[in-house]
């Protein structure tokens, strides 16, 4: 084996290494918009100034070989779309390369602060609405005793002036109307939880429906993307081989 039959072997060995990545990393994460990238991948978002390079880079690689340089062409080109995407569209927007990931980061801390106060809140609500019922049945204890009290005086009264029959009578009523405002407070209340649970579940349904919407349109945006990258592609490959068979003759 001489010497350029190695150098030979080496390129190729070189060469199928990087096409290999390549593809793995658009399979991965280029062609899928909805995998989620490493955070080293993101620090692109702080410093765009790297796609520069990285087109540079693939420049030489071109010409250096057709397929890889084609690959790798592919990989940024997806790798834009996917951050614009990602940013809704405000990379082109100047403020955007002083600290995007910072504001990224920075919603999603409010949103959990958000989230913590809401909790908070339910928190201390459900705690008002202990302490409330907790207040309610002591006050509906000490009007039960009072209650009793004014009971026994009438009966003691109505004992006294030969009444017993209506102190029963009386006694009886009583029963009746506080058994049935109970029964009415107890259908108010299941009424008040069901309307709870209804909104509840409602305003769960449209969260979900927007979110679906929102990922729909933008998967669709991202097919539209592609497929006019890989037609992009497709000419410009077209183009290359014209070129080359041209420079052939």
């Amino acid at each position: 084996m001489n010497e350029l039959d190695f150098t030979d072997i080496v390129n190729n060995i070189i060469k199928g290494f990087l096409m290999g990545f390549l593809i793995a990393y658009l399979i991965i994460y280029g062609l899928r918009p909805s995998a989620e990238y490493p955070d080293n991948i993101l620090d692109i978002l702080d410093n765009p100034w790297i796609f520069i390079i990285l087109i540079l880079l693939n420049i030489y690689i071109i010409q250096w070989d057709l397929t890889i340089g084609l690959l790798l062409l592919l990989s940024i080109i997806s790798l834009i779309l996917d951050i614009i995407i990602f940013t809704d569209g405000e990379i082109f927007n100047n403020s955007i390369y002083l600290n995007t990931l910072e504001n990224f980061k920075e919603e999603e801390d409010d949103d959990k602060a958000e989230k913590d106060k809401e909790e908070e809140d339910d928190d201390k609500a459900e705690k008002d609405k202990e302490e409330g019922d907790d207040d309610k049945a002591e006050k509906d204890k000490e009007d039960e005793k009072a209650e009793k009290a004014d009971k026994a005086k009438k009966a003691d009264k109505a004992k006294k002036a030969g009444e017993a029959d209506k102190a029963e009578k009386a006694k009886k009523a009583a029963e009746d109307d506080k058994a049935e405002k109970a029964k009415k407070t107890k259908k108010a209340e299941k009424a008040a939880e069901a309307e709870k649970a209804e909104k509840a579940e409602k305003a769960k349904k449209a969260g979900e429906a927007e979110k679906a919407k929102k990922a729909g349109e933008a998967e669709k945006t991202k097919k539209e993307y592609k497929n006019k990258i890989s037609k992009i592609i497709e000419n410009l490959k077209d183009f290359l081989k014209f070129m080359r068979n041209n420079n052939n003759i």
